[in-house]
């Protein structure tokens, strides 16, 4: 039935929308703002401009030549803001299409085809055929031995006791509410049918795939049409010719992913029901990301430190965790938290027999079989990801787990270096054996170990952890979750590094200044500057090395505004209604004491200790945590609650998030508050 169903809908729309996917390869006009009326107008100044020359004391002919070349001026001005706003509205803020058409036009921009790669004895290929080979061999071989399960509750971190999980029928209304939700992503798996297609009959589909998705639930079998996966090698960092410097992003068939959510919602609410999810894993969750899990960080750091303490910081990276997922370890773990055997049975199908093939410049390569791992890029691979590896925190750990999907980070306290590697050893020691039963390898190279540390302190030498042949030598900083940490959480590799990048940006704005609007100009700025400025910024922009990038927002938005250098900063801010860094640390800060205080989202920590509980005009600030030092002063139990309580009352008195930030936001944009944000 789905096999019948998928060519059908395949043959309907390669007949009649055979130029619905746009042509890549289609050659672009090399003055795609040059149109017909101003082709005309150039061609009648350059006659002029001829018959000037041939005439040159001919007073009304040059004054003739001089009008037409204004005209011709003000219509290039004006088609190429036009052109300029349409393509950039197109990109809808997404800051790859935005960057890819701002060094297109500049130049700069060089297509990201996979021309050559090293195959697996070092040599250089570049025969397309051989390419695609040399990635899906790479992507399928796993180095994963399959065979009996190795007794993965060695540690005895698995619990039974769970009600029993069964797959509920779908219905029409649940199928259509999928559809509506999904993105119009015009990307397309081996079936060839785009989401909008679907959503484009929503009088049929939602009664057609509410049957068959229910068929597929009753029969327990996962089709092989909806388990073919198209894979898109794209690169992560490193050297290009590199085939393990790429990551395989799958796109499963668009029915695929309409029956996928629904088991996620599914097993997602099992899950909840039973309180499964370890509270320290920020990773593919509603309500949480990584600002959750960095604020959690800095919490435990702070507080290690806090107690004159050395406060280690272990970074494990995990060697193609996803790729790596054994399907018989998954089953196991799967049944002892209550899947019945029908369910198990239907994820067993849905596992097994998969298939997936990489398109790389249009050229593509043979199907191969998968037997482990989940793909990346589904919508219900990352959530059995979360369960495979979720009984890590019940193992004898001593240090404190806080974990990102597969971004492990493990930390540790003592007075005492020597104490210290004892602890970490310990642990890591434990982890590699979980590791090795649930068959996930730890990329020891890529493993970063930070001994964070008081200004006031310095150990007798640097940690060093044997274990075997394995080395970790100590890191002056690591890069964890896009924010860089040093040992002095100081924040100086994040704040040069982000102002690299805004200087970048701001070269780039300035070759635009007069080529596109203010208003697509202010729309850049938002979707590359202040998205990359008020990321976390809530943790990290807390110290003076903040006025680096205070000077590259000033900078980016007079050159958004066409604004001299000497423009009152104040105004600028005031006037356009936009926070300056300190602002968004502050409202960040707020924010999160906000959620904290009504429970809202994922941050494990309780502010309810410190609570004012008497009737009092006070009565709604926040007892703040006493701190010894400025470095331990950053964290969010002490300067949140400060900048809180500081609040006028009026604001603490709102319940309503949205309200609240509404209101939070406004009072930040005050004269007092900006003056102060901005001479700070």
């Amino acid at each position: 039935m789905c096999s019948k169903l998928v060519s059908d809908v395949s043959s309907v729309i390669n007949e009649n929308t055979s130029s619905f996917i746009t042509n890549h390869n289609k050659k672009e006009q090399l003055v795609p703002w040059l149109n017909d009326s101003l082709k005309k107008l150039i061609k009648v100044k350059e006659k002029l401009r001829k018959k000037c020359k041939k005439y040159p004391y001919n007073l009304s002919l040059i004054d003739n030549f001089n009008r037409i070349n204004k005209i011709v001026k003000s219509s290039v001005k004006i088609s190429k803001h036009r052109y300029y706003s349409e393509c950039l509205k197109k990109c809808n803020s997404n800051q790859e299409k935005i960057w890819k058409f701002l060094n297109r036009i500049t130049g700069r921009y060089k297509e990201q085809k996979v021309n050559c790669i090293n195959n697996e004895h070092g040599i250089k290929e570049t025969d397309p055929a051989q390419i695609v080979k040399a990635f899906v061999d790479y992507f399928t071989n796993t180095n994963s031995t399959a065979g009996s399960i190795p007794n993965i509750n060695f540690f005895g971190t698995l619990n039974t006791s769970f009600n029993e999980f069964n797959f509920l029928l779908s219905t029409e209304t649940e199928v259509l509410n999928i559809i509506r939700e999904m993105n119009n992503k015009r990307s397309v798996s081996c079936d060839n049918i785009p989401i909008i297609i679907i959503k484009n009959n929503l009088d049929i589909f939602p009664i057609v795939l509410s049957n068959l998705f229910n068929k597929i639930i009753t029969e327990k079998y996962y089709p092989i049409d909806l388990k073919t996966s198209k894979v898109i090698p794209v690169h992560k960092k490193g050297c290009k010719l590199t085939v393990s410097n790429y990551r395989p992003i799958s796109i499963p068939p668009t029915f695929a992913k309409i029956f996928e959510k629904m088991l996620y919602n599914r097993i997602d609410n099992h899950l909840a029901s039973n309180h499964f999810l370890y509270p320290y894993q920020y990773g593919f969750q509603k309500g949480v990301g990584t600002q959750n899990a960095l604020t959690d960080v800095v919490e435990i750091i702070c507080q290690n430190l806090e107690s004159n303490k050395m406060a280690a910081g272990l970074f494990l990276d995990l060697k193609k965790a996803f790729d790596s997922l054994d399907h018989d370890i998954l089953l196991h773990k799967l049944n002892s938290i209550g899947f019945t055997e029908s369910s198990l049975s239907l994820i067993e199908s849905y596992l097994k027999n998969r298939q997936q093939y990489v398109n790389i410049n249009d050229i593509v390569s043979e199907k191969k079989s998968i037997t482990v791992g989940v793909p990346q890029g589904s919508t219900l691979g990352p959530l059995l990801f979360l369960i495979y590896i979720n009984d890590i925190h019940k193992l004898p750990l001593i240090g404190k787990l806080v974990l990102y999907a597969d971004d492990c980070s493990i930390f540790y306290a003592d007075n005492d270096i020597y104490s210290l590697e004892c602890k970490i050893e310990h642990d890591l020691v434990i982890l590699i054996e979980f590791f090795r039963l649930n068959k996930i390898d730890i990329n020891f190279s890529k493993t970063k170990l930070v001994n964070f540390r008081s200004l006031r302190y310095t150990p007798s030498r640097n940690l060093n952890i044997k274990i075997g042949d394995i080395t970790l030598h100590e890191e002056e900083s690591v890069r964890f979750l896009g924010i860089d940490f040093d040992r002095y959480l100081k924040w100086h590799f994040q704040v040069n590094s982000l102002v690299s990048r805004l200087s970048a940006l701001n070269g780039l704005l300035f070759k635009f200044k007069y080529r596109i609007p203010k208003g697509v100009k202010l729309d850049l700025y938002f979707a590359l500057a202040h998205s990359i400025i008020s990321y976390c910024a809530g943790i990290w922009a807390c110290n003076n090395n903040v006025d680096k990038i205070q000077v590259c927002q000033n900078k980016l938005l007079k050159n958004v505004f066409n604004l001299p250098i000497r423009h009152s900063t104040f105004d600028l801010y005031y006037t356009n209604k936009i926070l300056p860094i300190k602002s968004i640390y502050k409202y960040q800060q707020i924010l999160s004491i906000f959620k904290i205080k009504n429970g809202i989202g994922n941050v494990n920590i309780d502010l309810d200790n410190y609570t004012h509980q008497f009737n009092t005009r006070n009565r709604n600030n926040i007892r703040v945590q006493r701190h010894k030092t400025l470095q331990t002063s950053q964290r969010i139990s002490v300067k949140g609650s400060e900048m809180y309580n500081a609040l006028p009352n009026e604001i603490k008195n709102i319940s309503n998030y949205v309200s609240f930030k509404k209101a939070l936001k406004n009072h930040l944009l005050t004269s007092a508050e900006l003056n102060a944000a901005l001479s700070s």
